[in-house]
């Protein structure tokens, strides 16, 4: 059985990746920059964001260690929801456009 220490640096070079990605697509997310206190109306809540804590997990290994694979979840949770709500709008304007194409269509 190989040592699990093997595996560290490539380990960490991924992870590194999928933080870069995770931040990449969050930038395009509304609402990925606001803070959990602002969102939740409890200024007890630190001032952190889903984005946020992605960018903590990436700088502090400690934050990493602890809490990395909840704060990935979130936020991935986070990019999915959104491009969930994208597609649900697309869909909703398609259908608008084909109801009016078939309206001018039935008046010719």
């Amino acid at each position: 059985m190989a040592d699990p220490r093997v595996f560290d640096n490539p380990v960490a070079i991924a992870r590194g990746e999928a933080m870069a990605a995770i931040l990449n697509l969050m930038a395009d997310v509304p609402g990925a920059r606001e803070t959990f206190s602002e969102r939740h109306g409890n200024p007890n809540l630190l001032h952190h964001s889903a984005a946020s804590l992605v960018e903590s997990a990436r700088d502090d290994h400690q934050v990493r260690d602890t809490h990395g694979l909840s704060i990935m979840s979130q936020a991935l949770a986070h990019v999915l929801a959104h491009q969930d709500r994208h597609i649900a709008d697309q869909d909703r304007r398609i259908s608008e456009l084909e109801a009016t194409a078939t309206k001018d269509k039935t008046k010719r």
